[in-house]
């Protein structure tokens, strides 16, 4: 049974440039992951600092596998700094 998981990401006021391009980043190398259907980072019209992750899976371990990889650690660890 295929598994959505929805994200809010809050971006700080005058670096959405840098955000943007790992989010771009992100979702291109996420799609080609076993089990990815959909990884797709969307702005808010209201706070284009805020944004939306959808994401859809084949499986619920497939999801699970991206977080503990390196990838997902990559976004992390540039995510945060």
């Amino acid at each position: 049974m295929p598994v959505i998981a929805i994200a809010e990401i809050f971006g700080i006021s005058g670096r959405r440039k840098e955000l943007v391009a790992l989010m771009t980043r992100t979702e291109q190398r996420v799609r080609e992951l076993p089990g990815s259907r959909r990884y797709v980072f969307a702005a808010r019209v209201e706070a284009p600092d805020e944004f939306v992750l959808l994401s859809e899976w084949e499986t619920y371990d497939a999801m699970a596998a991206y977080h503990r990889s390196e990838h997902f650690a990559a976004y992390q660890s540039e995510l945060n700094g």
